[in-house]
């Protein structure tokens, strides 16, 4: 599900100056062939074979028993000594949104956002919809042409694709209405229902 999902995503990307990842060149290989062979991924972050373990942000800045649960499955899958790549985490008995229970309650209102993307995100037969395919392409031009050596300087998935006039630019094209989109929920659940939502965190949950 991963490799399709990836191809689908990354199929259509339009070549851009990235040096956030040093395989990245051996992906936009990888992208241009029919049939991709999982086993292929698995080489996509190395240079000569040798694969790359290191960290960034606050995988490195903060102790391993600092991060959530969520930042240490990370952690583990990215050094490969571990880790879960997939939560079996029921979220159930959500509460009220407008309610005390919920203002207290980190995820609750990001099931409530889960449950209006997924409106427009599946299909009637419960495949993802074209919606789904440019949310993740989304995803990946928003963060991908960030660079370790700029990184004090900001960039990367902070939103800017959406917030700025960066999705008109012509290695963005076929993101205009799925900015549109995320501008629409972050006016929603941002400016109208005053919730404490960025554009950076709601084009980050649809990855």
């Amino acid at each position: 599900m991963l490799s399709s999902t990836l191809i689908v995503a990354l199929g259509a990307i339009m070549p851009v100056s990235v040096d956030a990842f040093t395989g990245f060149s051996r992906m936009k290989q990888l992208v241009k062939i029919d049939v991709l062979n999982p086993a292929d991924l698995n080489n996509v972050g190395s240079t000569d074979g040798d694969d790359s373990f290191e960290l960034l942000g606050d995988l490195v800045t903060l102790s391993f028993s600092d991060l959530t649960p969520v930042g240490r499955d990370i952690t583990d899958l990215l050094m490969r000594t571990g880790g879960s790549p997939e939560s079996d985490v029921a979220y159930i008995n959500v509460p009220a949104l407008n309610s005390t229970a919920c203002a207290e309650d980190t995820c609750c209102v990001w099931k409530y956002i889960a449950d209006e993307m997924t409106d427009l995100f599946r299909g009637e037969s419960g495949r993802c919809t074209k919606w789904a395919r440019m949310a993740v392409r989304l995803g990946f031009h928003d963060a991908g042409a960030w660079s370790k050596a700029t990184a004090s300087e900001g960039g990367g998935a902070d939103g800017s694709i959406c917030l700025t006039d960066e999705y008109t630019l012509p290695e963005n094209g076929g993101l205009e209405d799925m900015c549109l989109q995320m501008t629409t929920w972050y006016d929603e659940w941002h400016n109208q229902k005053g919730f404490n939502i960025s554009m950076a965190d709601l084009i980050r949950y649809v990855q």
